[in-house]
């Protein structure tokens, strides 16, 4: 599904496009680049302020129909009037881009201009470990399913977050460091990218959808480590003009960490209508649960064969290839070290409260679903929850 976005008030003019080698806003020749800048009127033709302009491409079976519900998104927009999601989710998806480019080259300050001192310093320090044993981060045929907004949180004496959802796959694993053909195995994932804002700092409409810009002289940003613009000098990084990254967690462990927040009354109810329920049920999130119970099964160190017979039944009724499980239980714990839910968490709740979901899609639990449900409660400590979430 492609999504295309343009700014209210802006209208087509036939022949004077960038499909014409125009540019939209006056007409001049275009010929392109990298800035994608007009050199007679410095108009952003990727802005969206003209004409259309790809906003995202998701997945069929990611795709949502419904209107989707952003808890705190009003009082958000009532200190940012021009706030978008739209623009919100690409400079998230920019960011995304930018930690994978940073894992993959090994190069932790290639997110210098994007993300907090903080994040890029933990990153390095991951990093500086697996160099330490002789290893690295590969991560192969990346691609973005869907990219979601789930909350907004406004904070008027300091910083605004917002939390966005990215679901993506791809095949990595830790490997030798002067490995360079790898067999790994396709592993869908669900993260949640958390975005620092000041607040009282407005999006900056003359780039609009153009997020890979410095927010002070509207220059593109470049890759060479360095945390100024290359142009003005401005220091980026920081929460002070754009929302930049300060969290990246799995899905679970960022559920959690909500949950807990909001039964101790940390954050206040948004008004409005409730939130959406997110059910899973895509091919996607079915394959990345099965992986991560073929994990927690592993985990001990052995899989023994009633383990291995239930993870293929689930396999089967979930029409997941059986050599692709067999791939992620070979590739070893290391493959899902950051994802796998501490035994007894809170994560571990909300992993095995998704799974049970999966299993009630069409309305009953048998008995082969139940023996995979309760092995893997005892994997994950959270025995005693798994039959009042069976009875939800």
């Amino acid at each position: 599904m492609w999504t295309f976005v343009r700014k209210p008030g802006a209208t087509t003019r036939i022949g004077q496009d960038v499909y014409q080698g125009k540019c939209p806003q006056c007409g001049a020749p275009y010929q392109g680049g990298a800035s994608n800048v007009c050199e007679y009127c410095q108009a952003i033709v990727n802005s969206g302020n003209y004409d259309w302009t790809l906003s995202e491409i998701t997945q069929g079976i990611e795709h949502n129909r419904q209107a989707v519900i952003v808890k705190g998104l009003r009082e958000a927009r009532a200190a940012d009037p021009a706030l978008n999601l739209e623009i919100l989710e690409d400079r998230a998806s920019l960011l995304f881009w930018k930690w994978i480019d940073a894992q993959s080259r090994g190069e932790e300050k290639r997110m210098a201009q994007v993300a907090t001192a903080d994040i890029v310093s933990q990153l390095g320090a991951e990093l500086d470990s697996l160099r330490q044993q002789g290893r690295r981060r590969a991560i192969l045929e990346c691609a973005v399913g869907a990219v979601v907004t789930r909350d907004l949180e406004v904070h008027p004496e300091g910083d605004d977050r917002a939390h966005v959802e990215i679901r993506w796959s791809a095949r990595l694993g830790t490997v030798a460091a002067n490995e360079r053909r790898q067999e790994l195995p396709p592993v869908p994932q669900r993260w949640v990218f958390t975005l620092t804002r000041r607040h009282g700092v407005r999006t900056n409409t003359a780039n609009g959808m153009a997020t890979d810009r410095c927010p002070q002289c509207n220059a593109p940003l470049t890759s060479s480590g360095a945390s100024a613009c290359a142009y003005c000098g401005t220091q980026l990084g920081t929460s002070e003009r754009d929302w930049v990254l300060a969290t990246t967690l799995p899905y679970e462990t960022w559920e959690a960490q909500t949950r807990h927040r909001r039964s101790s009354g940390a954050t206040a109810p948004a008004s409005g209508p409730p939130e959406a329920t997110d059910t899973v049920v895509d091919a996607q999130e079915r394959e990345r649960l099965l992986y991560m119970m073929a994990a927690i099964a592993a985990s001990d160190g052995t899989v023994d064969a009633q383990e291995r017979k239930l993870l293929k039944v689930c396999a089967t009724r979930w029409s997941i290839p059986w050599q692709n499980v067999e791939m992620a239980l070979n590739a070893g714990q290391p493959l899902f070290h950051r994802l796998m839910p501490g035994k007894g968490s809170p994560e571990a709740s909300v992993f095995m409260d998704h799974l049970v979901q999966m299993a009630l899609v069409d309305g009953r639990v048998d008995l082969k679903e139940r023996r995979m449900l309760v092995s893997t409660a005892m994997h994950l400590g959270v025995l005693p929850q798994l039959e009042s979430m069976l009875r939800k």
